[in-house]
């Protein structure tokens, strides 16, 4: 038969560690290409496509029975059936149940897959109902689940917290793994970046918990930054009229700029006194205002 189009044919895992599981997957997959592709397969047919894709382990076992009706031979669906038999143990419910409960998700697996093999293992428990199926499952859930947040979540809730709704919490918290997984390993493709936000966060925490310095502009200890924090800021200095620094931490000479400081334009300077006018009834009193006298030679 040709096909119109190409596709990956069903193939069985029997190396898998659970053949039933797998089995159940590879018969889903042989039902759907015989509604689909092979559609025009009969009965027949179908069983050659079968046998050809379950592998010589399963053509080994296929060749290990028999059949009282030759019509049983040429019926598909008989043959998946006969498989699922051979594959699966004649156990009752209750150990399907003990399994059930010793259910543990595997490291990497994601929960979607963790869930379809509980719900697998919950259909041959023969609960009573899709109420006890659920609670059942649920509790599967919360207890088998390897992510201890998952878990914290789910045992947080009020009883009524639904299989759905702790199935959609679960997705959300692996996810959110997922992309913080992702972004640390970019993180650790990029040092550089890596070393910038450490620098930052170590400038950002010594801004806030370190802010307290010793004032080269005053001479106190203060906060940063220095506007609004140090008694300086704005000010003039005495001695060499700049801004923002006081006299006391000036470092500029003393002697030097001593002309330009404000606080010198009111001030006269006398380097001698002359004699005064003898006609002056005053004149033996000197009156001097505000003076600096950098030397005197003679008073009368």
């Amino acid at each position: 038969m040709a096909f119109s189009a190409p596709f990956s044919a069903p193939q069985m895992d029997w190396e898998t560690n659970d053949p039933i599981l797998a089995f159940g997957k590879f018969k889903q997959k042989c039902e759907l290409m015989f509604k689909s592709i092979l559609k025009d397969a009969e009965g027949e047919e179908q069983v050659s496509y079968i046998l050809l894709w379950v592998g010589e382990q399963g053509l080994d076992i296929y060749n290990s029975w028999t059949f009282e009706d030759a019509k049983d031979q040429k019926d598909p669906a008989n043959i998946l059936d006969r498989f699922m038999e051979h594959l699966e143990p004649r156990t009752n419910h209750r150990s399907h149940r003990y399994t059930l409960q010793g259910m543990r998700q595997d490291q990497g697996e994601s929960i979607d897959n963790f869930i379809a093999k509980i719900k697998n293992i919950a259909a041959k428990c023969k609960f009573n109902g899709n109420e006890e199926i659920e609670d059942s499952l649920l509790d599967q859930l919360i207890w088998g689940t390897n992510d201890p947040e998952v878990q914290k979540s789910l045992i947080g809730r009020d009883e009524k917290l639904t299989l759905n709704t702790a199935i959609d919490i679960a997705r959300s918290y692996e996810a959110t793994k997922r992309q913080m997984n992702s972004l640390s390993n970019q993180n650790k493709g990029n040092p550089q970046r890596i070393d910038n936000i450490t620098r930052k966060k170590l400038n950002a925490d010594n801004k806030n918990h370190n802010n307290i310095i010793q004032c080269r502009n005053c001479g106190k200890t203060h906060k940063l930054p220095h506007k609004g924090n140090c008694p300086a800021h704005g000010t003039t200095c005495r001695n060499c009229g700049k801004l923002n620094h006081r006299q006391l931490v000036c470092k500029s000479p003393k002697s030097q700029h001593r002309s330009k400081s404000p606080y010198r334009k009111n001030k006269k300077s006398i380097n001698s006194l002359e004699k005064q006018n003898e006609t002056d009834p005053y004149a033996d009193i000197p009156t001097i205002g505000t003076i600096e006298i950098n030397s005197v030679k003679k008073y009368y």
